[in-house]
This record gives C-alpha cells, structure tokens and sequence, in this order.
C-alpha cells in the first residue's frame, strides 16, 4: 500500500514537471523570437541569406499557431472556462 502511493506522487510530480518545463519552453522560444525580431544584425544576417522579412514573420507565425496548439491540457481547459 505504501509502495504504491509513494509511486503515484512520483507519478503525480513527473506530471507537474512536465508542465512547467513545457511552459518554460514556451516562455523562452516566445521571448528568444521576440529578441531576434528587434534585432538588426539578425534581420541582416536573414537578408543576406536572401530571407525576406515577409518570410520571417511567416515562420514566426508558424511557431507561435504551434505553441498555442501545443499549449498543456490544463491551459487549454481553464482557456475555454
């Protein structure tokens, strides 16, 4: 008996890890593209590599529709309350 609770608050804290590494993973990739956005030696370096900025925010869009859809369950319930 004590076996097994002790494995379900394992269970239970590897769950709740995983959440907040996912939220983590989305905080940072959103703020690393909104620092690569504002700067100009990256839009240089994208020019050069004949990346238009069109293409980029294409890209952009294209992560952050990702992120959202790939939101935790929990996120997605309290969104929809």
């Amino acid at each position: 008996m004590l076996r097994y609770k002790l494995y379900e608050n394992k269970e239970a804290k590897a769950k709740v890890n995983s959440e907040k590494l996912s939220d983590r993973v989305t905080n940072v990739t959103r703020s690393i593209l909104e620092r690569s956005l504002n700067n100009p030696m990256f839009l240089l370096t994208m020019a050069a590599h004949e990346i238009s900025p069109e293409d980029i925010k294409l890209k952009v869009k294209y992560i952050l529709n990702y992120l959202d859809e790939t939101m935790p369950f929990e996120e997605k319930k309290e969104d929809e309350a």
